[in-house]
């Protein structure tokens, strides 16, 4: 749906992680290269402790 922030901050494009809720599809294709770089190496490319951390 259109204009709202869901899922995990570390699979989010930095735009929407900044609360940005109007993204482009380009999006998409930025949560499933986390999504892979995850399940191939088994880390995300952004680390943090605190959600705050990850989306700054």
């Amino acid at each position: 749906m259109s204009a709202m922030i869901i899922g995990n901050v570390r699979c989010m494009p930095p735009e929407q992680a900044n609360g940005h809720p109007q993204v482009s599809p380009a999006a998409d294709v930025y949560a499933l290269g986390t999504v892979l770089l995850y399940a191939a190496a088994r880390h995300y490319p952004y680390d943090g402790s605190r959600w705050e951390a990850i989306a700054a």
